[in-house]
């Protein structure tokens, strides 16, 4: 197989996970499966992923029971079967309390807790739970291919035939249990996605839906799934209306999230746009109605007005932010060097506990009104909260990374640039998330006195003016805009940070 042969240019053999968690000296990689993989790459790190199996099979999981059993008690199998999908159902819903009884067995109660709850979304969760059902004809197929690999290659003694391979599924107990829920008989797995243009036995396969393909779990059910309304844990599944099980994303789960929302709203309407006039006309205009708001909204944008002051204010705090990167070598250098922690930690802890407010007094004085004192004062904000994610991300890198490093020869340089700047790359951007926060409130602080454009000051001239409408609409903005950076920065977290679990929740 591509120019290899078996036996002579490379030896296979049968490995325990934790012979192959050691890596023992003339072993030159192995094939695991999670969670060792995972344990290897994201826990003990000392293993490197250099390709996937995806390409040469698809992935499948099988229930095996004794034969005794299915010829004389097939009652107990139906038994067993139905409490299986229970089960599958249950983890679904209670991913926490799963994981704590995971840790209660005897061979997992050391494995880190992260870990078995990656496991148990990825390998449990992240498919529609009909992956349970024994697709014989589609499987048996697949094994064949396998099974002639390994016998053409002498690890087999005998050619197992597709209908070898079919005699052995017992797919009547799993129909059982799918009828009475109302879930339609799959004929492929529900990893093989709509369209496919895959052969079995044809190599390599195109991709198919894997947890490194797949932006999030499937939602189940949808159009198709169900012969009937399935129920579960008191929630009624209609394939176009929800999803049964935390699985997948229901359709219109977006109404529950905003209702809290939309509610207030209707109620700010009701006694800001009806009630107040007519009963307290005098407090009408300290407080307008969400459709007031809208009106300015819409004349303000049409005008230009509210997007200048908000370009002005986003100009400051990429500015200022561009300024406060400088942070991220300060901190690596203090969370690697001692010496430098101890010159420069006294003076950063004189000076963080001051808020940037603090400072706007004697910003102006030094700096006079502007965009000067603004990103002086945005700087402050950004600064501390990135420095100090810095230099916890570089004292908390795995010291076996950094002596596995040094054994293979790399330089202080290399180190830091290829060990530990990656690894302390989660709570380096969890610094930049914090510190774009406390910049933006120190931003529009600061405009509130300091500046001749921008939100804050929108809101502080509006205010002057007792144009309420304006001055929430300029605090609207503030919250919304903060809101829409921060989903900017989760998403490329998700993106530069693919191995972290915190990053991808």
């Amino acid at each position: 197989m591509n120019g290899i042969n078996i036996g002579k240019d490379v030896v296979l053999k049968n490995m325990p996970p934790p012979e192959q968690l050691l890596m023992p000296k003339g072993i030159d990689a192995v094939v695991p499966w999670d969670y060792t993989c995972s344990l290897m790459l994201n826990e003990r790190k000392n293993g490197r992923s250099i390709d996937v199996s995806y390409a040469y099979n698809i992935y499948q999981g099988s229930i095996y029971v004794r034969q005794e059993l299915v010829d004389n008690v097939p009652d107990v199998v139906q038994a067993l079967t139905d409490a299986i999908v229970e089960a599958t159902l249950w983890l679904r819903l209670n991913v926490e309390p799963a994981v704590n009884a995971m840790m209660e067995d005897a061979n997992l109660k050391n494995a880190p807790r992260t870990l078995l709850t990656q496991q148990l979304i990825e390998y449990n969760n992240w498919y529609k739970p009909t992956y349970l059902y024994p697709i014989a004809d589609f499987w048996a197929k697949e094994n064949e291919r396998i099974a002639k690999w390994l016998f053409d290659n002498k690890r087999l003694k005998t050619a197992f035939t597709q209908k070898d391979f079919s005699s052995v599924f017992a797919p009547q107990f799993m129909k059982a249990t799918f009828d009475r829920l109302g879930w339609k008989i799959p004929t492929v797995p529900p990893t093989v996605p709509a369209g496919w243009v895959g052969k079995l036995g044809e190599l390599p396969y195109p991709a198919y839906d894997t947890i490194l393909t797949m932006k999030g779990p499937q939602a189940f059910p949808e159009k198709g799934d169900l012969t009937k309304p399935f129920t579960f844990n008191g929630q009624t599944g209609h394939a176009r209306l929800m999803s049964a099980v935390t699985g997948g994303t229901p359709r219109f789960a977006w109404l529950t999230r905003w209702a809290t929302l939309v509610v207030l709203f209707v109620v700010w309407e009701l006694v800001a746009g009806v009630w107040l006039p007519k009963g307290r006309p005098e407090l009408a205009t300290l407080l307008p109605p969400p459709s007031a708001i809208a009106k300015a909204a819409v004349e303000m944008i049409a005008s230009g007005e509210l997007l200048m002051h908000l370009w002005q204010s986003l100009k400051r705090e990429l500015i200022a932010f561009l300024f406060a990167l400088f942070a991220v070598p300060l901190g690596i250098a203090m969370g690697w060097w001692r010496w430098v922690h101890e010159q420069i930690d006294p003076i950063v802890e004189i000076l963080r506990p001051i808020p940037p407010i603090a400072w706007i007094p004697l910003s102006i004085l030094w700096l006079g009104i502007g965009n000067a004192q603004n990103q002086f004062i945005i700087f402050l904000g950004i600064f501390f909260p990135l420095l100090i994610n810095t230099i916890q991300g570089v004292k908390n890198v795995e010291p076996n990374l950094v002596r596995a490093a040094r054994c293979l020869g790399a330089s202080e340089w290399q180190i830091l640039k290829r060990v530990v700047l990656p690894a302390a790359l989660p709570q380096l951007l969890t610094g930049i998330r914090i510190g774009f926060g406390v910049g933006w409130m120190a931003l529009v602080a600061a405009e509130l006195v300091g500046a001749s454009s921008g939100l804050g000051f929108l809101i502080n001239d509006a205010r002057s003016m007792l144009k309420t409408d304006v001055v929430i609409l300029g605090m609207l903005t503030i919250g919304v805009v903060g809101l829409l950076l921060d989903l900017l920065i989760r998403r490329i977290a998700k993106r530069v940070l693919p191995w972290s679990l915190a990053a991808q929740k």
